[in-house]
């Protein structure tokens, strides 16, 4: 056999090269919507990477659910039925486990949906024309107030009506340790 392979051997002068010559022009985002996408994309990326690393942590977790499922068949058959069913209720709980790992990962998915849905919303906005100096519409905002300047407290509150003739607390009496 001939001496090992290395990537030269996959490599070739016949291998043609992507064409990255952009066909049209990009445009640029302006800002706030450049930053608000690459936010998105940012929280996207996080997201994913929480998803997988939930996704293989349950896979893992089912894996050993399964062998403790597995090792307590082996058990029941040889009789050994309390060991039996020490290792189902192990495997029930990393079964358990799994199942939510799998659940986190399925809420990091749907977020990661979100921050897309998010960046592309905010993408086909600022190419829609509007003013880009905000992502939000201020054309409908009310600049009056609507805050009540009136007291919104309960004043009929006696702040001065304790009564100390029916006090119960004996004034007479110290309770100065040092005397």
């Amino acid at each position: 056999m001939s001496a090992d392979s290395d990537w030269s051997d996959f490599l070739t002068t016949d291998t043609p090269t992507a064409d990255t010559t952009l066909t049209e022009a990009v445009a640029a985002l302006p800002e706030p919507s450049a930053s608000i996408v690459e936010s998105e994309i940012s929280g996207a990326v996080a997201d994913q990477d929480w998803s997988n690393w939930h996704a293989d942590s349950g896979d893992d977790w089912a894996d050993s659910a399964q062998d403790w499922a597995d090792y307590a068949v082996e058990n029941a058959a040889a009789g050994n039925m309390e060991v039996a069913e020490s290792a189902m209720a192990r495997a029930a709980d990393h079964a358990s486990i799994a199942e939510n790992n799998y659940t986190v990962s399925d809420e990091y998915s749907d977020a990661v949906t979100d921050h897309v849905e998010t960046a592309a919303a905010e993408v086909d906005w600022a190419a829609s024309g509007a003013d880009t100096s905000t992502s939000y519409d201020t054309t409908s905002y009310d600049a009056s107030t609507s805050y009540d300047a009136s007291t919104s407290y309960d004043t009929s509150y006696d702040a001065g009506g304790y009564d100390t003739s029916v006090s119960s607390f004996d004034t007479s009496t110290s309770y100065d340790v040092a005397e």
